[in-house]
């Protein structure tokens, strides 16, 4: 099984805004699953912060004093091998809609603490 978790991080880089976009890529071994069961799986962290200035003090420049990390979602990958050599693959993602919105990544991209 292999996965990609979606988030962003905002920081302050030179006097602006900015709101990385980050994936965290990662898999698993799983080694069975009977047809129609749950498996409880632990993927790797990512880490988003909040980060707030004191409410006493604000940016001259007008900009938020609030930092914000969010994670969009997860896609996920599994592969079966067959006993013909056959191999078949399945996607899901959280939300449904994550793949409209994303690109599959093969390599973890940094944003904020991770």
């Amino acid at each position: 099984m292999e996965y990609c978790i979606y988030y962003e991080q905002e920081e302050i880089s030179h006097r602006k805004e900015v709101c990385n976009q980050g994936a965290y890529c990662g898999d698993l071994s799983v080694k069975f699953l009977a047809p129609r069961s749950e498996k409880l799986l632990r993927t790797g962290e990512v880490t988003v912060y909040k980060e707030e200035l004191g409410s006493g003090l604000l940016y001259t420049d007008g900009r938020n004093n609030v930092q914000r990390g969010d994670v969009h979602g997860i896609w996920i990958r599994v592969h079966l091998k067959l006993p013909s050599g056959e191999k078949r693959t399945r996607e899901y993602c959280l939300p449904e809609s994550l793949d409209n919105s994303k690109t599959w990544m093969t390599s973890s991209i940094r944003a904020g603490m991770n």
